[in-house]
């Protein structure tokens, strides 16, 4: 990774950590932002799948499953954005389902790297933090403000974990 590469993703990490500070400290102002925000990353997210699939990934092998990985966050980037009217209950709904499913595959990834003798710990370690969330979310479904919380811990924990990785040094593979 590049020095500007390393600089862009503090910078990002840095915005994201701060974000979910905000959140987490005016959770009562937060709920529009959040849902928003959230729909717009699946929103943006979405619109770069598909844009690399016409632009690469047709030509590759899996490249179909990068453009229905752009589909689906497309659809699920203009949910999210239209259910900011709805009540909080089925958010709250909404962010369990996610987390949960986002935890299981962190921990199905960790434990095949572990297999493969690779660097597995902290996914498993973010694997099992979104887990903890999604009970978090089930425990207390009846609070308003957890969607919130939930969301903008998650925002912290992304953000640190962003900032961390622009530290890290990279190994580079020379084919001779």
């Amino acid at each position: 990774m590049g020095k500007a590469k390393r600089i862009g993703n503090f910078i990002t990490g840095l915005m994201v950590f701060i974000l979910g500070v905000l959140f987490f400290l005016f959770p009562e102002d937060g709920y529009e932002g959040v849902t928003f925000l959230l729909g717009c990353v699946y929103l943006f997210r979405g619109i770069h799948s598909l844009i690399y699939y016409f632009m690469m990934a047709r030509h590759m092998v899996g490249g179909r499953m990068v453009f229905y990985l752009g589909l689906i966050l497309f659809d699920l980037g203009i949910f999210t954005i239209s259910i900011s009217d709805v009540p909080r209950f089925y958010v709250m709904l909404y962010l369990f389902i996610i987390r949960l499913i986002t935890g299981v595959i962190d921990i199905l990834r960790a434990m095949e790297a572990k297999n493969m003798s690779s660097a597995w710990i902290s996914k498993m370690f973010h694997g099992v933090v979104n887990i903890l969330l999604a009970l978090y979310c089930i425990i207390s479904i009846k609070d308003l403000n957890t969607v919130v919380m939930v969301f903008s811990i998650g925002l912290i924990y992304s953000g640190y974990v962003t900032m961390r990785t622009a530290f890290r040094k990279t190994a580079i593979v020379y084919i001779s």
